[in-house]
């Protein structure tokens, strides 16, 4: 957190040696309410997709709640735009080629301010991270993350293409809210939000997370000038599709391990996607299946902790309770999930011992996979019969 306490603001940096010349605000504003017809921030959806005690919708076998504005408010989706380690890696790049800030902000903030990087587009505003803590449509959109309107509003067409990655999704902004349900009851949506549920599959696909999941970034040359070379900044989809998790007997796509459609306990989810703003169920609205929790469970416990931690400076929507939930998901998931640890040919002689470690990826990517500073360590640890450390 020093670290990135002490990086320069894009906008001001002068010496980003010098930590005390200036040194970043990482306060952000909370995301104020707003609707423009094109997008709107989360709590607009909020007003039926979350849980209430009055209500059945949106829990599972064991009435656990699920709703998918309780469940993504504390993940990194939702806290994109507010990742303190994100905003101090982009300050950083910009601190050392100023005169490409332009398109390193509008590059970065395509995938972790997405609505405020297609409503920047649409209302032709020039995209940079100061608009972070503006008090505006933009503003508000960005700080909203990964939210609820920029997914279920991205464009079937050419979802998987090359031009599709690196943030290269459509949206139209037209109100049009896809998801896997056909035969919706569409009024309170469109009396509450004026955005209209749409059936479509692709909310389901692989390929739609690819847009994002699939970031090629063009490095700068030894004198700081921007090249046509394509980095491959991170590969996820790209990973999976190559993988045998991307067809065959162990097929599975992105969402299945990351909105699955299964309870904690593996059991098939089938309920009310939807409760009414009162906080009691529409009498109109059947159980469905699929009904995909919007857990978004990947390995990073520190930034979510971090911004748990500094809630007064970040500004996040969610509680310190669900951030531990979050948390404790991945933590689950990275220790059950991820890979399995084999050892096998113990053997020993005089005071030297040998053995094979297999280490079987689960993952459906690689492992680590994304921002590439990531880094898995193996621990081996012997002990001795009485149980006390003789090598680690």
């Amino acid at each position: 957190m020093l670290a990135c306490g002490s990086t320069k603001s894009p906008a001001t940096s002068t010496d980003p040696s010098n930590p005390d010349d200036d040194p970043a605000d990482l306060a952000i504003p909370a995301t104020d309410s707003i609707n423009n017809g094109r997008f709107t921030t989360s709590p607009a959806c909020a007003q039926c997709h979350s849980n209430s005690t009055d209500a059945d919708a949106m829990r599972d076998e064991d009435d656990r709640e699920i709703a998918p504005y309780d469940l993504w408010q504390s993940t990194m989706m939702a806290n994109a735009a507010r990742d303190p380690l994100w905003r101090a890696v982009v300050s950083a790049e910009v601190a050392a080629h100023p005169d490409s800030k332009d398109a390193i902000e509008a590059k970065c903030m395509r995938c972790h301010a997405p609505a405020a990087s297609e409503e920047a587009r649409m209302s032709d505003l020039t995209m940079a991270m100061d608009l972070l803590k503006a008090d505006s449509d933009v503003g508000n959109l960005g700080r909203d993350g990964v939210t609820c309107t920029v997914c279920h509003q991205i464009e079937a067409d050419g979802l998987g293409s090359d031009t599709s990655f690196s943030g290269g999704f459509v949206t139209a902004g037209t109100g049009s809210i896809y998801g896997p349900h056909d035969d919706n009851f569409a009024m309170p949506m469109e009396h509450h939000t004026g955005f209209s549920p749409v059936h479509s599959e692709h909310t389901t696909s692989s390929e739609l997370c690819a847009t994002c999941h699939t970031l090629f970034t063009n490095p700068f040359d030894d004198q700081g000038a921007p090249t046509t070379v394509e980095f491959p900044e991170q590969t996820p989809y790209l990973e999976w599709q190559n993988s045998v998790f991307a067809s065959g007997d162990e097929a599975a796509t992105c969402q299945d391990c990351h909105v699955p459609d299964t309870s904690v306990d593996g059991q098939a989810i089938t309920t009310a996607i939807a409760r009414n703003p009162g906080g009691f169920d529409f009498g109109q609205v059947d159980d469905r299946s699929p009904y995909g929790r919007h857990i978004f469970v990947g390995g990073n416990t520190w930034i979510p902790a971090i911004i748990r931690d500094y809630a007064d400076v970040l500004s996040p929507l969610a509680s310190a309770a669900a951030f531990n939930q979050t948390i404790a998901a991945a933590r689950y998931q990275l220790g059950n999930k991820t890979a399995t640890v084999e050892l096998s040919g113990l053997v020993r002689t005089a005071d030297r011992l040998q053995l094979s470690v297999r280490i079987a990826n689960l993952s459906g990517h690689k492992f680590p996979t994304g921002f590439p500073a990531r880094r898995v360590w193996l621990e081996l640890v012997v002990e001795d019969a009485d149980g006390a450390v003789v090598f680690a």
